[in-house]
């Protein structure tokens, strides 16, 4: 592509991650933020729900925190069920129920469908 904006860098990493490519789907991530020859994009909400969506399907922890910290954005129950989906496929269940008792907002459907994934 001639130009990547924000749109194509998340069909491509949602793409990759849909299709159980995690690397793939994280290398671009990486690419898209730290892009040296364009400048680089600032990831969005949808970014990091196909970025950890991509972690759970890899058994890959890494991204959840820098979303606040780094790029500024909150996190809903969608990310919060990526990470819960992540420790119950690790078999980390009581992780998860730990994890879910100290979200700072109301756990959803699909963060509880999430911690029984792994068993």
């Amino acid at each position: 592509m001639p130009g990547r904006n924000l749109i194509c860098w998340n069909a491509l990493i949602g793409g990759y991650s849909h299709r159980g490519h995690a690397d793939m789907a994280l290398q671009l991530f990486k690419e898209m933020t730290n892009c040296e020859e364009t400048q680089a994009v600032v990831p969005s909400y949808v970014t990091f729900v196909s970025v950890l969506t991509a972690c759970s399907r890899g058994g890959m922890v890494k991204v959840f925190d820098s979303m606040r910290r780094k790029y500024g954005i909150e996190t809903g129950a969608e990310h919060y069920a990526c990470v819960v989906d992540m420790l119950g496929q690790a078999g980390l269940v009581e992780c998860a129920n730990e994890f879910i008792r100290e979200m700072p907002i109301d756990p959803s459907v699909s963060v509880w469908g999430g911690s029984f994934k792994g068993l």
